[in-house]
Protein backbone atom coordinates (compact mmCIF):
# COMPACT_ATOMS: atom_id res chain seq x y z
CA UNK A 1 0.00 0.00 0.00
CA UNK A 2 1.04 3.40 -1.00
CA UNK A 3 2.16 6.40 1.66
CA UNK A 4 -0.74 8.10 0.24
CA UNK A 5 -2.86 5.42 1.34
CA UNK A 6 -2.05 4.44 4.65
CA UNK A 7 -2.18 8.48 5.15
CA UNK A 8 -5.79 7.61 3.75
CA UNK A 9 -6.45 4.88 6.04
CA UNK A 10 -5.46 6.77 8.90
CA UNK A 11 -7.20 9.75 8.82
CA UNK A 12 -10.63 7.71 8.29
CA UNK A 13 -9.67 6.16 11.75
CA UNK A 14 -8.84 9.13 13.36
CA UNK A 15 -12.31 10.30 11.69
CA UNK A 16 -14.19 7.23 13.25
CA UNK A 17 -12.56 7.61 16.68
CA UNK A 18 -13.46 11.55 16.84
CA UNK A 19 -17.10 10.50 16.44
CA UNK A 20 -16.92 7.83 18.99
CA UNK A 21 -15.14 10.45 21.29
CA UNK A 22 -17.74 12.97 20.76
CA UNK A 23 -20.54 10.03 21.93
CA UNK A 24 -18.68 9.63 25.00
CA UNK A 25 -18.14 6.01 24.26
CA UNK A 26 -14.72 6.17 24.39
CA UNK A 27 -14.09 7.86 27.88
CA UNK A 28 -11.57 6.87 29.96
CA UNK A 29 -9.84 4.59 27.28
CA UNK A 30 -6.49 4.98 25.26
CA UNK A 31 -4.19 4.29 22.66
CA UNK A 32 -5.06 1.02 20.73
CA UNK A 33 -8.17 0.02 22.89
CA UNK A 34 -9.89 3.22 22.13
CA UNK A 35 -8.71 3.00 18.61
CA UNK A 36 -10.03 -0.33 18.32
CA UNK A 37 -13.26 0.16 20.10
CA UNK A 38 -14.09 2.99 18.37
CA UNK A 39 -13.45 0.58 15.11
CA UNK A 40 -15.41 -2.13 16.27
CA UNK A 41 -18.79 0.37 17.36
CA UNK A 42 -18.17 1.80 13.54
CA UNK A 43 -18.41 -1.43 12.76
CA UNK A 44 -21.55 -2.43 14.79
CA UNK A 45 -23.35 0.37 13.49
CA UNK A 46 -22.82 0.04 10.08
CA UNK A 47 -24.17 -4.09 10.61
CA UNK A 48 -27.20 -2.44 12.26
CA UNK A 49 -27.74 -0.27 9.49
CA UNK A 50 -27.10 -2.58 6.98
CA UNK A 51 -29.32 -5.45 8.58
CA UNK A 52 -32.57 -2.60 9.49
CA UNK A 53 -32.28 -0.82 6.14
CA UNK A 54 -30.93 -2.42 3.36
CA UNK A 55 -31.56 -6.09 4.37
CA UNK A 56 -35.20 -5.62 4.51
CA UNK A 57 -35.78 -4.36 0.73
CA UNK A 58 -32.78 -7.26 -0.36
CA UNK A 59 -35.26 -9.54 0.85
CA UNK A 60 -38.32 -8.12 -1.09
CA UNK A 61 -36.61 -8.18 -4.20
CA UNK A 62 -35.46 -12.04 -3.48
CA UNK A 63 -39.04 -13.01 -3.08
CA UNK A 64 -40.57 -10.65 -6.03
CA UNK A 65 -37.70 -12.29 -8.52
CA UNK A 66 -38.93 -15.65 -6.84
CA UNK A 67 -42.55 -15.39 -6.95
CA UNK A 68 -41.43 -14.43 -10.81
CA UNK A 69 -39.25 -17.02 -11.92
CA UNK A 70 -42.39 -19.43 -10.33
CA UNK A 71 -45.09 -17.78 -12.81
CA UNK A 72 -42.40 -18.66 -15.42
CA UNK A 73 -42.04 -22.14 -14.79
CA UNK A 74 -46.00 -22.10 -14.20
CA UNK A 75 -46.91 -20.56 -17.81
Amino acid sequence: MSTKGLKQLRERRDEIVKKWEDSGMLDGLTGGIKENLAELFQGETSYEILKDDILPHARQVVNKMNELEKDNENN
